[in-house]
């Protein structure tokens, strides 16, 4: 657990329930959290380790390690801190000082780094100035990764000896070896790229950036330039990835589906705010110091302190508000800040209790960046769509929100609009077609009307990540439906094609009409092979279309159908080399799971790792299948399954609502590790030999 310099005893101890549970209890009390740690780690044997920890708060402490005293013999606390008063303090054996790395091993760490690419005649040229370098980074292993991914790029002898002889090596640091080393690094970037990592400061410590977000705030700010042959979003993502190949972002995870996240070192975090040199300035935790008056990026977090009506906040190009809890009304301090605020580029909004806001936000005539996510707000002002430079728009979660401006198809500049949870929303403005510069929409609800229609994905050709098409029972023919041009949007991961059960012949009860015109449509909604997720939800048709059944997706990670009830059969799963998390739910007109799912192939399944058949009504059958990955399974309101074939990779099986003969079958799983069987009413005892195979 990365505890840091924001502490807090009772988000520590949640966060330790939750990495050991896999689930965040919601407990708010320090006492009943610290009674369910010790519920969940009595007797067991843990290793736990507080990582970079600040605080030295003797009492709470105590109370942490007086719950992990429950554990079995052999469990271990290991505390890292960078103050040796925590160490002292929070020690039960003698503290272990880390030194620096050795020569040795400073070389090697840097080699690997600097001469990935090199020959060894490269190497020979170049090995005595690389040690030189090594040297001034004294042992410090963030230096040396950091100078390594540096030099790595640098293949001559006179471009190492200017790193070598550079006099920056010089320059004060406030008694830290390691800034002049990084600052060498973030001397040889380019001066876009400069300002975009320094612009990182913004965000606290430890913070989780998300790579569209850092894209979006360095494309409002002005820190991207390009010569035409690249936009700029592209070019903000080089720049991204640059700062990640030179170790100035790390701890960085990619879920598959274009959204990525990483972190700052906290010594790269403080070389960031060295550089900004207080253009960038923090608000946390109601810190309230005097603000330089050249600051033109502020940022508070966690606080009830904001005052946009100072005189010294009106040359700001940069807002970002997270987590605010205001004593006055939430409308008078915006409206404040966008009355003075001239000048502002990017502004993010997370506050407890907005629900609007003030019409004065059209006098942002240079804002960029608009982010209202999570808040309570039913509508945007109309004049919101005079903000003819917005470039980003976000509204991910606005659970309340019923509608967009009806004029957002004149907002041109438009990249990013995410309308991802936004539940309430019912329809489109018109015109969305003509947004051709969007790289993200979230969703899309066909309508009837004319402008409404699904035609109006046809143009937008750039969209990225996910996409969820909704009311698609609206698509009245194939025609309209191929005029999407699914197959032309390369960037897509995630799709999901979404039919509206309530408003189609369809129904929750299993006893649908079958409908030609699903097919028709979902024929000529074939996505292009990129495509890593696919959802199908709400689905009439008595079969699945072409591109489905002859597996024209190869790269297909998820796939889940839902409530497609007329299909007899489903598509040769068993094909797909990459498919990680198979669903299926509510597909009633499935009878069994054969050969034909499998893929007749001879290594079915390779890549499957989870896999949940849900509330199959008809599903008789299920034959034996290969599944070498498998190793979660679920089975729930399947009553006409009898049995479920021996697959010897499974650990954790949920049966839900399973009758004698199926529950008798888990006999053949013998390498579970987790069962859990619920809703079996009418069992009165488990069957003989029910876990007879099974060692405890």
């Amino acid at each position: 657990m990365c505890v840091s310099v924001d502490f807090s005893i009772q988000k520590l101890t949640s966060a330790i329930i939750e990495s050991s549970l896999g689930t965040c209890p919601d407990i708010q009390q320090l006492d009943t959290l610290l009674r369910r740690l010790q519920e969940k780690l009595g007797g067991k044997k843990f290793l736990l380790i507080l990582d970079d920890v600040w605080e030295d708060d003797h009492d709470n402490w105590s109370k942490l390690k007086d719950a992990l005293s429950c554990g079995a013999k052999g469990s271990a606390v290991i505390v890292t801190t960078r103050l040796g008063i925590v160490a002292d303090k929070m020690a039960t054996t003698p503290v272990q000082h880390m030194a620096t790395l050795s020569d040795e091993d400073s070389w090697l760490l840097f080699e690997q780094l600097a001469f990935r690419m090199t020959t060894a005649e490269e190497r020979g040229r170049l090995k005595e100035i690389g040690v030189a370098i090594v040297n001034k980074c004294g042992g410090v292993p963030l230096a040396i990764r950091a100078l390594g991914s540096l030099m790595r790029s640098k293949k001559t002898v006179s471009e190492w000896l200017s790193v070598k002889e550079s006099e920056i090596w010089d320059l004060p640091n406030e008694g830290s070896r390691i800034l002049p080393a990084l600052s060498l690094s973030y001397m040889n970037l380019k001066p876009s790229v400069k300002q975009c990592f320094a612009f990182c400061s913004i965000f606290p410590k430890d913070y989780v950036m998300e790579k569209e977000l850092l894209v979006a705030l360095w494309m409002a700010n002005g820190f991207i330039s390009c010569n035409g042959k690249i936009d700029l979003h592209d070019r903000g993502e080089e720049i991204f990835h640059e700062l990640v190949g030179r170790s100035f972002f790390q701890e960085v995870e990619d879920d598959g589906l274009g959204n990525i996240t990483c972190k700052m070192h906290d010594l790269i975090h403080d070389l960031a705010q060295y550089i900004m040199n207080g253009e960038c300035y923090l608000i946390e935790d109601d810190t309230r110091l005097p603000i330089p008056k050249k600051v033109r990026h502020v940022s508070a977090y966690n606080t009830s302190w904001f005052a946009p009506e100072d005189k010294d906040f009106k040359s700001l190009h940069s807002i970002i508000l997270s987590n605010l809890f205001h004593s006055q009304p939430v409308s008078y301090n915006l409206d404040l800040c966008f009355t003075q605020q001239k000048y502002l580029r990017a502004l993010c909004i997370h506050i407890e209790n907005l629900n609007t806001l003030p019409q004065s936000i059209c006098n942002l005539k240079h804002l960029k960046f608009l982010d209202v996510s999570g808040s309570a707000i039913k509508k945007l002002p109309e004049p919101t769509t005079s903000l003819q430079n917005l470039q980003t728009l976000n509204l991910r979660g606005c659970t309340q929100l019923v509608q967009l401006p009806e004029d957002t198809k004149h907002m041109k500049s438009l990249v990013y609009i995410d309308i991802r949870g936004c539940y309430s929303l019912r329809f489109m403005p018109c015109g969305m077609g003509e947004l051709t510069c969007l790289r993200k929409l979230g969703i899309f609800i066909v309508g009837k009307e004319d402008g409404r229609g699904i035609e109006e994905l046809g143009r937008l050709n750039n969209l990225a990540g996910e996409l969820s098409i909704t009311y698609l029972d609206n698509v009245e023919n194939s025609t309209d439906a191929r005029s999407a041009n699914l197959n032309l949007k390369t960037a897509l991961l995630s799709l999901t094609l979404s039919w509206n059960l309530e408003g189609d012949n369809n129904s929750h009860s299993g006893q649908s009409i079958p409908n030609n015109v699903h097919l028709e449509v979902l024929d000529r909604l074939q996505p292009h092979p990129n495509l890593k997720k696919l959802r199908i939800d709400g689905y009439g048709g008595l079969k699945f279309p072409n591109w489905m059944m002859n597996l024209m997706l190869p790269n297909l990670v998820e796939m889940e159908l839902r409530d497609c009830y007329n299909c007899e059969q489903l598509p040769p799963f068993g094909k797909l080399q990459f498919l990680k998390d198979l669903q299926l739910y509510r597909m009633d007109g499935v009878k069994c799971i054969d050969s034909h799912v499998n893929g007749d192939a001879q290594n079915p399944f390779p890549s499957l790792e989870t896999l949940t058949i849900y509330s199959m009504k008809r599903l008789e059958q299920w034959d034996a299948c290969s599944f070498p990955c498998l190793r979660q399974l679920h089975v729930s309101s399947c009553p006409l399954l009898a049995e479920i074939p021996i697959i010897p990779s499974v650990k954790t099986l949920h049966i839900d609502g399973g009758n004698v003969s199926l529950l008798t079958s888990v006999r053949n799983l013998t390498s579970i590790t987790s069962l859990n069987i619920s809703k079996s009413s009418n069992m009165m005892e488990l069957p003989d030999g029910f876990l007879q195979n099974h060692t405890p």
